[in-house]
């Protein structure tokens, strides 16, 4: 069901950066998987190469990332998917993410505020000084966005707790992703 629903969305948009994410986590659910049927494996094996573009899952990483280094919402999605894979190398996939002197497409405060968002969550591990940097850099890009914000002790305007929304304040994981995939589906039908 999830090769199905993965290949719909593929026809769609092949290279939407939370597919990306999802073929990847279906890539190595698949192969550590010990109780597939017969049917399921060999089905699989004749479709996964094609979602890979017929590499295995840390080349396909690495090729998303080349492809859309200009784009920090597909930059979020391939770094998040660097960290799983090379846990021991994040310090590297955080290098890339925070750099915002590139030319970047889509950096707005709206996507700085989803990395920034990210950051915090602890989807990178702790790094709270990649936290404050990122969030200084966002600072000077949108000093009127309230998400990189600090107050004049230099502490956070907003708390940024973990597995919490940065923007909100909030903690229910669900709910925020509920709203931002809403807001997803919405603007994408603008």
């Amino acid at each position: 069901m999830m090769l199905s629903a993965i290949k719909k969305a593929a026809a769609i948009d092949s290279n939407h950066p939370e597919l990306h994410e999802h073929i990847v986590d279906f890539a190595l659910a698949v192969k550590t998987s010990s109780n597939l049927s017969d049917v399921v494996q060999r089905v699989v094996s004749q479709e996964l190469p094609a979602l890979l573009d017929s590499k295995d899952v840390e080349s396909y990483n690495k090729l998303y990332l080349e492809r859309n280094a200009n784009s920090l919402r597909h930059l979020l999605s391939g770094c998040k998917v660097w960290r799983r894979l090379k846990p021991d190398e994040t310090n590297s996939a955080l290098a890339l993410l925070t750099n915002l002197s590139g030319d970047l497409e889509d950096g707005r405060a709206d996507i700085c505020t989803s990395v920034l968002e990210a950051l915090a969550s602890g989807a990178f591990g702790s790094c709270a000084d990649a936290v404050a940097s990122y969030r200084a850099a966002c600072f000077q890009l949108f000093p009127h966005a309230s998400a990189f914000q600090v107050s004049g002790n230099g502490e956070e305007e907003r708390e940024a707790p973990c597995g919490g929304d940065v923007a909100t304040g909030g903690s229910d994981v669900a709910e925020n992703s509920l709203r931002d995939t809403a807001a997803v589906v919405t603007a994408e039908q603008r």
